[in-house]
């Protein structure tokens, strides 16, 4: 049995399309665990609703407001007891066989290896009205998926996109010893570092959702700009006097991916080599530039942006 997260805030004019693509799955062994972060709409009429039309679909979980996505999916965790848990946005589709392609790779890997195990797949990027702007997700952004799944990666990224994942229960275990879930960046960038940490984080090269771009996406994607053009925006910055606010921004990136290294240092089932990572990677503010190249160098963080903010921080 598959159990969803999904968390909600104001989300009443697209939520009901979401709850109808879970509907809609293929796969039907499911639960759907909703909790709503104080929404002002009409959101939780109607994930109340579904609730009452489809009892053992959906159930809406009763507890405080954290005004915080990142917390309110992390809490939802602490209610999940079926063998896998997937992330589940309030305005994005399911396409109608997500869960079961995403459970049948799971299991394939779980039959080579008894680990904590992480799925992501690629998605579709859509407009607030479901036209398509990008077919895949990943191509658009011409990431390195090899890299995106390595530890050096996700100690400054997240793998892929948490409305992707499925992992199984061996990983969200772990995922929920978070000690101050404040000081993680995101939900999805908590659970592919202890899996990355931990485990096996594994690509399934497929489309399997509808990923809506909105006005009030709290993280959203951007179109992949050539060399050229990032190098003429960067030039603009600096006379404009948007460089600051640029690096203010990115600098602030850095300090919670500093933070949220450190929380995994401080459990148990992480191994020594990846405590010792994270907490050189923690310190480095206290280091100057040459140490931090150096630190780069050997953890193989060689992304240009990542290298970059990691080591301008101050």
């Amino acid at each position: 049995m598959v159990a969803i997260a999904l968390a909600t805030f104001n989300g009443e004019k697209y939520i009901r399309e979401q709850l109808d693509s879970l509907l809609s799955q293929t796969y039907k062994d499911f639960v759907c665990y909703i909790h709503d972060d104080g929404s002002s709409d009409n959101t939780l009429d109607i994930i109340y609703e579904y609730e009452m039309r489809y009892p053992n679909k959906f159930k809406v979980l009763s507890y405080k407001s954290f005004n915080s996505a990142k917390e309110n999916f992390l809490s939802i965790i602490n209610y999940i007891k079926e063998p896998y848990l997937m992330f589940c946005d309030q305005d994005d589709i399911w396409e109608k066989n997500k869960i079961e392609v995403s459970l049948n790779r799971i299991r394939t890997i779980e039959k080579k290896k008894k680990e904590p195990i992480l799925v992501f797949t690629d998605l579709k990027v859509v407009d607030k009205d479901l036209n398509i702007i990008h077919n895949s997700f990943f191509d658009n952004k011409r990431y390195n998926i090899e890299y995106l799944k390595s530890f050096s990666s996700n100690l400054i990224n997240s793998c892929g996109a948490g409305c992707t994942f499925i992992m199984n229960r061996e990983l969200y275990s772990i995922v929920k010893k978070i000690k101050c879930p404040n000081d993680v960046f995101m939900h999805d960038s908590w659970v592919s570092l202890v899996a990355s940490a931990t485990g096996t984080i594994d690509y399934l090269n497929k489309t399997t959702m509808l990923y809506r771009q909105h006005q009030d996406n709290l993280i959203g994607t951007k179109d992949t700009q050539s060399y050229l053009k990032r190098f003429i925006s960067a030039i603009l910055r600096v006379f404009s006097g948007e460089v600051f606010k640029y690096y203010n921004k990115n600098h602030s990136i850095v300090e919670m991916f500093m933070k949220q290294a450190k929380q995994l240092s401080m459990i148990d089932e992480i191994p020594k080599k990846y405590k010792s990572i994270c907490e050189m990677y923690f310190n480095l503010k206290y280091k100057n530039k040459l140490e931090r190249v150096m630190f780069c160098l050997k953890e193989g963080i060689f992304k240009p942006k990542d290298f970059v903010w990691t080591l301008l921080y101050i």
